[in-house]
């Protein structure tokens, strides 16, 4: 009910100045376990608006918004969007013929400003640090490239080529993405 005041008190002050609410971009999202209404609600004549499923999420400008997950959804988003940036630019990135400097460079003003775009609110649970951590020190070690020793195993490699590949990043100036 409150909803619907306000909504409709919304409404009715835009037309006064010509402007109108657009029925596909008008959602709502409640944590109010027993509210059962799902779906488009009816609030006024020629007003509708969603009601975001329970742990769905608004999407605004490209970031999403949930209230039950907190940055957990926009992090796993932003960590799958940095990914389809490296792969786009992998050929480039992983290429050994160009400097590691330029494609370090690269790196950090394609996929970084990609994956970090708009996080100053974001609030950060451990969690959400260690996939971000996990996911840049994954593309920097397909980036710097350090070949595996016939002798070490593959746990080994990895915390070798991490700390290499992290050494090497941060002489070129990029920062861990958890600590920006």
């Amino acid at each position: 009910a409150q909803l619907k005041i306000m909504l409709t008190g919304l409404k009715n002050k835009l037309a006064e100045w010509g402007l109108s609410i657009h029925p596909t971009k008008c959602k709502a999202q409640t944590t109010n376990e027993e509210w059962s209404t799902r779906g488009m609600v009816k609030i006024s004549e020629g007003l509708e608006i969603e009601i975001l499923p329970k742990g769905g999420c608004l999407t605004i400008l490209g970031t999403q918004l949930a209230l039950e997950t907190g940055t957990s959804k926009e992090v796993q988003s932003r960590i799958s969007k940095g990914w389809k940036m490296f792969f786009a630019l992998k050929s480039i990135l992983c290429n050994r013929a160009i400097s590691l400097k330029r494609r370090l460079t690269l790196f950090n003003a394609t996929v970084s400003s990609g994956v970090l775009w708009c996080t100053e609110s974001w609030a950060l649970r451990a969690t959400d640090k260690q996939h971000l951590r996990v996911a840049q020190n994954r593309m920097l070690r397909k980036i710097v490239d350090v070949r595996r020793n016939g002798t070490e195993s593959w746990v080994e490699w990895v915390i070798r080529s991490t700390r290499k590949s992290r050494q090497i990043a941060e002489t070129a100036g990029i920062k861990c993405w958890v600590s920006l």
